[in-house]
């Protein structure tokens, strides 16, 4: 596992990770390391997102147009089949 200093630190973005750190229960490593994953796509969610993009596709707006409009059928009521 690499080690990564960051220098020239903002004095406001240090003391937001420490009050993060200290309000989470967590280290400042920690904190920092889940505020990368996230940004970066590597949390939990993002991951999870990926997979189910992977299994079912994804469409474009004119793709999703084209189904809805297909589909808007099925959502009509036929008033004689109910009577």
């Amino acid at each position: 596992m690499s080690v990564l200093s960051i220098r020239s630190m903002p004095k406001e973005l240090e003391k937001a990770i420490i009050q993060q750190a200290k309000k989470s229960g967590k280290t400042k490593t920690q904190v920092v390391l889940e505020l990368l994953k996230k940004q970066l796509g590597f949390d939990e969610k993002s991951q999870r997102k990926k997979k189910l993009l992977k299994f079912f596709g994804k469409m474009d707006k004119k793709e999703y147009e084209e189904i809805d409009k297909r589909l808007k059928v099925f959502s009509e009521i036929d008033e004689e089949m109910w009577k």
